[in-house]
């Protein structure tokens, strides 16, 4: 599906306004910029760009601008457009049908063939941030991107005195800020859906007579990726030298994400889902990242760094006399679990006087090829 909206905004200029007493001839000044969002769709239109040109950039109150959009490449037709000034609806145009604002009823022509609209009769009160929403026919109306696409439903039934009713699985759907109801609510639009949205959605038909309910919609959206987070395993503060460990990293996101990793910062030549690390030496000490990257939002996030610990042989000696105290083991019955027992005093066999006989000892130990 291919979604696109453009945002175009009026400032009014104060040094006009200190003028237009003398002039008696007001000037309402037109900047404006773009916001783009574009979404992909198995029909080919992920390579299509929308543009709104603003003619004349200075419009005077009581005349008239027009916004040209244009589509590249062009669309065959466009099924869906909207256009809003405050994130207050001017026009909904809807598979050849017009709803307009009663505000700008008299004050706008608007052109299905290509989505512009001219605003006549210019106010001061006109000055404001102007979206538009384009949907184009032919595209996947069912697989939609969280926060980018609008879609809309359409309810036919042949009968009088009808009275329609949306639901969402088993919710009645009631008009809020992202969900619209129009033509006799024989219309849903939803605006920049969310994973909620994914349905079924249903159109209840009723009146005095009878009663009858459509066949479900669902919708395929896509999301993400979020809360991208790495684990280790096994867990553990420290690494000694030459063990193995794996990192995973795991995001919520559909479709499922695809993983680079990064070693302080630097991209290592590895992908997918798990990182091992064989063999690991003091040098591949520091922060593991990865980045998620979901191939239909195009959206990316990178996980918290995860700092990795590798102690080699003179380390882990100091490591483990540190966590004992160094205190000698000469004399103490030790059970086989502690460190002293079994890096240190040799299953107790071997007795150590001094802090400088217990390290010399455990650099001996690991010396040989233990761990």
């Amino acid at each position: 599906m291919f979604i696109a909206q453009e945002n175009v905004t009026f400032v009014p200029n104060s040094s006009i306004y200190e003028s237009m007493f003398c002039t008696r001839k007001e000037v309402l000044y037109i900047f404006y910029s773009f916001v783009l969002f574009l979404m992909s769709d198995s029909a080919g239109c992920g390579g299509s760009e929308l543009s709104v040109d603003v003619r004349p950039p200075a419009g005077t109150v009581g005349s008239s601008v027009l916004f040209t959009v244009s589509l590249n490449p062009p669309a065959e037709s466009l099924y869906y457009v909207q256009w809003t000034v405050n994130n207050i609806n001017i026009i909904n145009y809807l598979n050849g049908q017009n709803i307009t604002n009663p505000l700008y009823t008299e004050r706008i022509a608007f052109h299905s063939s290509n989505g512009s609209m001219e605003l006549k009769n210019l106010t001061v009160t006109d000055t404001g941030i102007y979206g538009v929403n384009i949907q184009v026919t032919g595209a996947n109306a069912t697989d939609l991107v969280e926060f980018n696409d609008t879609v809309s439903l359409e309810c036919s039934a042949s009968g009088s005195s009808l009275a329609f009713l949306w639901s969402n699985d088993t919710s009645v759907i009631t008009p809020d800020r992202q969900v619209q109801l129009s033509d006799g609510n024989k219309t849903l639009t939803i605006l920049h859906v969310l994973r909620s949205d994914q349905g079924p959605f249903y159109c209840t038909v009723s009146n005095i007579i009878s009663c009858e309910k459509s066949s479900a919609v669902t919708f395929s959206i896509s999301f993400g990726p979020e809360n991208t987070a790495v684990t280790a395993s096994p867990e553990k503060p420290h690494y000694a030298s030459g063990s193995n460990l794996s990192l995973s990293c795991s995001a919520q996101s559909r479709p499922a994400a695809q993983f680079r990793w990064y070693f302080n910062g630097t991209a290592l030549n590895k992908t997918g889902p798990v990182l091992k690390l064989d063999n690991v030496q003091e040098s591949e000490s520091g922060n593991y990242t990865c980045l998620a990257h979901n191939t239909k939002t195009l959206r990316y996030q990178s996980s918290e760094p995860s700092p990795i610990s590798v102690i080699g042989k003179r380390g882990r000696c100091e490591e483990y006399i540190k966590r004992d105290g160094g205190r000698p083991c000469c004399g103490r019955r030790l059970k086989r679990s502690q460190w002293a027992t079994r890096f240190i005093c040799g299953l107790g066999s071997v007795c150590h006087s001094s802090h400088s006989e217990v390290f010399s000892h455990c650099i001996t130990y690991f010396a040989k090829g233990n761990s």
